[in-house]
C-alpha cells in the first residue's frame, strides 16, 4: 500500500513539474514577440566642417555709359539679395541647421557691389558683372534610433551650405566708342568691402 501511495505522489510531482515547465516555456515564447517600447527615430546635426571660401560664376549686373566727355568715370553702387544655398538631402529642420552653424539659413542676405571705374574716353561704355563669395560648410546629419532607452546611431547624410559674403567681387569690361571690348578688370572684395585689382587683361 505504501509503495502505491509513493508511486502516486511521484506521478503527481512529475505532472506538476511538466505543467510548470510548459507554462514557463509559454511565458518565454510570448516575451520574445513583445514589441520594443518607446521606439522612435530622429535626425540631428552630428558635425560641421568649414571648407573655406568658394566662388560663384560672374553674372551680369548693369551697363554704364556712354561717357559724355574724355576723363569721365562711372561708379556702380548696387545691392542684390541672395539667399543661403543648401545642397544635398536636408533631414534636420532649418532652425536646427542654423543653430549648429551659428547663423540663420533662411531669409536673404544683402550683398553690396560698389566700385569706381577708370577714366574713360568720350563715348566709351562699361559692362559690370559681379561674383559671389561664399563661406562654405559641410554639415553631417545622423539618424538617431531611440529604442527602450538606448540610442543607436544609424545612417548619415551630408549637406553643403553656401553663405554669401556681404561684399561681391566685381568685373569691369570696357568698350570703345565703336562697341568693341578692349579691357577687363577684375576686383576682389576684402572683408571690409575694399576692392583690390587682381587681374587686368587687354582684349
Amino acid at each position: 500500500m505504501m509503495k502505491k501511495i509513493l508511486s502516486l505522489v511521484m506521478v503527481v510531482v512529475m505532472v506538476m513539474g511538466m505543467c510548470t515547465t510548459g507554462f514557463a516555456n509559454e511565458l518565454n515564447t510570448s516575451s520574445e514577440i513583445v514589441q520594443p517600447r518607446g521606439y522612435y527615430e530622429v535626425w540631428k546635426v552630428k558635425s560641421k566642417t568649414f571648407l573655406g571660401t568658394t566662388y560663384g560664376s560672374y553674372k551680369y549686373l548693369t551697363t554704364l555709359g556712354p561717357a559724355d566727355a574724355d576723363g569721365e568715370s562711372f561708379s556702380v553702387s548696387q545691392s542684390v539679395n541672395v539667399g543661403v544655398s543648401i545642397n544635398g538631402p536636408l533631414y534636420v529642420s532649418k532652425s536646427a541647421l542654423g543653430t549648429a552653424l551659428g547663423f540663420s539659413v533662411t531669409g536673404d542676405i544683402g550683398v553690396s557691389i560698389t566700385k569706381n571705374s577708370r577714366l574713360l574716353s568720350k563715348g566709351e561704355m562699361i559692362e559690370v558683372e559681379y561674383r559671389l563669395k561664399n563661406d562654405t560648410y559641410n554639415v553631417t546629419q545622423v539618424k538617431e534610433i531611440h529604442m527602450d532607452g538606448q540610442i543607436i546611431e544609424g545612417e548619415t547624410a551630408t549637406v553643403t551650405v553656401f553663405r554669401p559674403n556681404a561684399f561681391a567681387d566685381v568685373r569691369f569690361t570696357y568698350y570703345s566708342i565703336g562697341g568693341k571690348a578692349y579691357l577687363t578688370q577684375e576686383f576682389e572684395a576684402l572683408e571690409n568691402g575694399e576692392l583690390v585689382l587682381v587681374r587686368e587683361v587687354s582684349l
